[in-house]
């Protein structure tokens, strides 16, 4: 019996794609974002009959495999602008970017035939501002031209077959400095004997200097100015310990920095991660 064969042919093709990619993810993918078309493009989507699916990190545009958009009357410079919109209220916390809330942002191509990294750097930085106003919430625009020599629609070459092409947004994370401060009922001239070990270090002669928190208490604080890349799951594996001549050895596990904890020391002009330790 002959098997029975069949060409199947989806009824929509992948145009293009736009992928937010960050450094500070293992997954190096930026995902609490939405990518949504201005209102005149989505007027242009309607006409080329043009479908926005959300991926993680960004959108795909796929188009109909039609013959209608073959003819001349097709033959047009498209132009399709989105807004960028980011998530993460502590996106600024961890992202190598100009610590300024309200910073707009502009990612243009410059051709639709291979696969751009959209910012003007190797990552998304000062070249890339722009005086625009997107209003309120809106991260940047993203300006996709596309179609200028006819590659997806139109009287195009019928020996031509363009390929998606993606279009690629890269951000990277902040080095920032440590800061340990210890809390609880202690005296700074009881921390002489402490120091901080890690697996392959043990930091000697540690200097705790007070300093009031932002809500009044007294903290014992010792700046680590070894600069690190805050990274997800970053692991620093650093212990607390305690110089003792006896056998009752004190030794505490130090919490990683949290990117909910990282602000901007303008006196030293450095990120800094604050991490709490009960004493």
């Amino acid at each position: 019996m002959k098997a029975n064969l069949f060409t199947y042919q989806s009824e929509h093709k992948k145009i293009f794609e736009i992928t937010i990619e960050h450094d500070y993810y293992v997954s190096n993918i930026l995902s609490r974002l939405e990518i949504t078309p201005t209102q005149e493009t989505k007027e242009t989507l309607r006409n080329y009959e043009l479908l926005v699916v959300n991926k993680k990190g960004g959108i795909i545009i796929l188009g109909k495999n039609s013959e209608r958009f073959s003819g001349v009357s097709f033959n047009n410079t498209i132009k399709l602008n989105f807004y960028l919109k980011i998530l993460d209220p502590y996106f600024l916390n961890y992202t190598n970017l100009p610590f300024k809330v309200n910073n707009k942002y502009i990612f243009k191509n410059t051709q639709c035939i291979e696969d751009e990294i959209l910012n003007n750097e190797d990552f998304v930085g000062e070249s890339d501002v722009t005086q625009q106003d997107f209003g309120n919430n809106i991260s940047g625009l993203i300006e996709i031209t596309l179609n200028q020599n006819k590659e997806f629609f139109g009287e195009k070459d019928a020996t031509k077959n363009q390929l998606p092409v993606q279009f690629i947004i890269k951000y990277t994370s902040r080095t920032i400095l440590t800061r340990y401060n210890l809390i609880g009922g202690i005296h700074l001239n009881q921390l002489s004997d402490f120091y901080i070990k890690t697996t392959d270090n043990k930091i000697e002669n540690i200097e705790f200097h007070e300093r009031i928190l932002s809500n009044g208490n007294i903290a014992f604080s010792y700046l680590d100015k070894a600069a690190i890349k805050i990274k997800e799951h970053l692991i620093l594996s650093k212990e607390l310990k305690k110089k003792d001549n006896t056998l009752n050895i004190y030794s505490k596990h130090l919490p990683e920095p949290d990117i909910k904890n990282i602000q901007k020391d303008n006196d030293i002009n450095q990120f800094i991660a604050d991490i709490f330790v009960k004493i």
